[in-house]
Order: C-alpha cells, then structure tokens, then sequence
C-alpha cells in the first residue's frame, strides 16, 4: 500500500514535496500534515479529489509497503505514445496473485436472506453518476461485498486449494 502524502505548504513548496517523492526520497515527517492510504493511482487520484485544502503533488510506488517486484518498461506494446510499465507486488515474498488464489470466501446462498439483500444493497453515488470506470467498478463491487457480508452466511470452513 502507498501513501498520498499531504504536505503543509506555508512550510514546504508543494514542488519541492513532489520533486522529492519522485526522486524516491522521504519527506520530513515536520512536514506531513496528513497522509491518506491509497493502493493505486487511481484511488490516489480519488482521495485527492475528495480533500478541500491539499492537492496531489505525486504517487510514486517506491513508498509501498509490499514490494514492487519484476518492475518493466515494455515499448511499443501499446498502441499509446506512453510505453507499457508492468510490475508485480509481493508481500511476505509472495506474488498478490497467489495469495487471492490461496483462500477465497464462499458464502453459503442456500440461507441468504435475498429480500433484506436487494433492500440493503445501495448503490454508491460514484456507480449512479457514471465516472471513471475503474472507480465506479471498485465502488459497486465493494458495496456487494459489504451487502454480502451482513446477509450472507459465510461457509465455516474457506476454501483453501492448497490442501
């Protein structure tokens, strides 16, 4: 996970703050006000369209706690003018892609209560407005999920297909 780093700017140049960030280099905690988790770029872009007082200077992957690994620059991959950046995030050594494998969530549908579901599942206003589709998916499957999760027994046991 990366932070979206929140500068005081009567202290520090919002310029500054953003050459040092993509120069990889921290900046001083005196000068963090606030700092905002954001995964990706996108949801550091939806943070920063959220706050009133601060802008978003920089995202840059270097201060994310899981690691960046198999970092590559592909040219001419896509039809873009922008060269194609692909890279893999590890935690504990594993790739994110076989931990999501590892263990899923199943839900038993047999007792959901399909009524109270239909009636708690509310939209978010990013999935009614339209927008960005990658924020609006994010949204809508997260309020499934958290609909889910209230009225939906999970299965005892998860299942894991390692064993």
């Amino acid at each position: 996970m990366a932070s979206l780093v929140l500068t005081d700017s009567s202290q520090l140049t919002s310029d500054t703050c953003f050459r040092r960030v993509m120069a990889g280099k921290r900046v001083l905690e005196h000068f963090v006000r606030r700092s905002l988790p954001a995964h990706t770029v996108n949801e550091c872009q939806k943070e920063c369209s959220k706050e009133v007082h601060f802008t978003c200077e920089g995202f840059n992957f270097r201060f994310c706690i899981p690691s960046i690994a198999n970092w590559k620059v592909l040219d001419g991959v896509s039809i873009s003018d922008h060269n194609l950046i692909t890279f893999e995030i590890e935690i504990e050594g594993r790739r994110q892609d076989q931990i999501d494998m590892e263990k899923r969530i199943r839900y038993n549908t047999r007792k959901a209560n399909w009524d109270r579901l239909r009636g708690l599942l509310v939209l978010p206003p990013e999935v009614v407005e339209g927008g960005a589709v990658n924020i609006t998916t994010k949204e809508f499957t997260r309020s499934v999920q958290r609909a889910m999760r209230a009225l939906i027994p999970m299965v005892k046991d998860a299942l894991n297909i390692n064993n």
